[in-house]
């Protein structure tokens, strides 16, 4: 497969445009603790790249911004330059998710069939395969690592059993897990690459992974994907199906869990909470409408978004009020409240929240 490295700025100027707006939403918490103040969700500035691009890929870290679109750009917005620029275009490759390594490096996941991982060592400029599905079916919905490098993939189940691909430390190949080593009720369940964020790597082996069907479900494993457990969680039954599309934790405990069905907005049940590691979860309070990413900012607040807005929690999950009426497909943020999200038809957005 061909991959060639792309920095072109000027076709930013040409087809892309930025204007700032003073669009400001607020909520105001309900019965927290007065500490936490009424915070505010301001667009500081908007770029349209191109409109036949939709991006989902989404990570930030150390005042970068990553973020992985539908045509193979792979872009890189620096909150301190104030500039946006493409990184890298994998040809032919649909990004939907990219992810950070603790060592520096990155990987994109691509879901054209058959389904590719990406991979970019530091110093070098450019991702190369070290993944693609033998499989012509094969699809990729997420992919994240732990803090010892170890990685974990999963896709929709494929001959029978759930796809999840498991990368050994210091390794760049991938290899499946064995069928055995699964609930056999799991392979009625499919994950959702809405936002990439549907699985979650925590402390200690523990990984957890979001699927849906005509209930939800979570895929938990305790030791790097030795054992795994099917566990219920409280969504609905939805006319169309239901399932978790995103994940976001606070520690190795707290965590959030988002989702729903994108052809149903308004379903009744679309956002749980665990305090237990994802052990056990609980149905939410609040905006319960269809939301495909969520992500953790500080203390217990946590951001979702969708097709129909922009909601905060402010107590970990257990309730949530509506943000803003404008969503996205991912949106991602840093502890000084500054943040980015990305939407389809090449919508690229600034925001902070204070």
């Amino acid at each position: 497969m061909r991959i060639n490295s792309l920095l072109i700025l000027c076709a930013f100027l040409l087809m892309g445009c930025a204007e700032n707006t003073d669009h400001t939403a607020s909520t105001k918490k309900g019965s927290e603790s007065p500490e936490q103040q009424e915070l505010n969700l301001t667009v500081t500035h908007s770029f349209v790249t191109d409109t036949n691009e939709h991006y989902r890929g989404l990570e930030i870290h150390d005042k970068v911004a990553v973020i992985g679109g539908s045509q193979g750009n792979i872009l890189v917005y620096d909150f301190k330059l104030d500039s946006l620029r493409i990184f890298f275009t994998a040809e032919g490759i649909h990004i939907r998710d990219i992810d950070k390594i603790s060592d520096g490096s990155h990987t994109a996941l691509g879901i054209t069939q058959p389904a590719q991982i990406l991979f970019r060592d530091m110093p070098s400029d450019s991702f190369i395969v070290v993944f693609e599905g033998k499989d012509s079916l094969m699809f990729l919905d997420g992919i994240d690592f732990w803090e010892n490098e170890y990685g974990i993939a999963f896709g929709d189940p494929i001959d029978g059993y759930p796809l999840v691909l498991f990368r050994e430390l210091y390794d760049k190949t991938w290899s499946r897990v064995k069928e055995v080593d699964f609930p056999k009720e799991a392979s009625n369940y499919a994950g959702f690459a809405a936002s990439g964020t549907s699985i979650k790597c925590l402390p200690n082996g523990v990984a957890i992974i979001g699927l849906g069907n005509e209930t939800a479900k979570v895929l938990r494993t305790p030791d790097y994907g030795m054992t795994w457990d099917l566990i219920d969680v409280p969504f609905h039954k939805e006319p169309n199906g239901t399932g978790i599309y995103s994940m976001a934790f606070k520690d190795s405990l707290n965590g959030v869990a988002v989702g729903g069905h994108w052809q149903n907005v308004t379903c009744d049940s679309s956002k749980i909470y665990t305090t237990d590691g994802g052990l056990s979860w609980h149905l939410s309070e609040g905006v319960q409408e269809y939301r495909s990413c969520v992500t953790y900012y500080k203390d217990d607040v946590y951001i979702s978004t969708g097709t129909t807005g922009t909601d905060i929690s402010y107590d970990g999950g257990k309730s949530w009020q509506l943000l803003d009426t404008i969503g996205y497909n991912a949106i991602a943020f840093q502890k000084d409240g500054t943040g980015i999200a990305v939407g389809s038809y090449g919508r690229i957005t600034l925001l902070e929240l204070k």
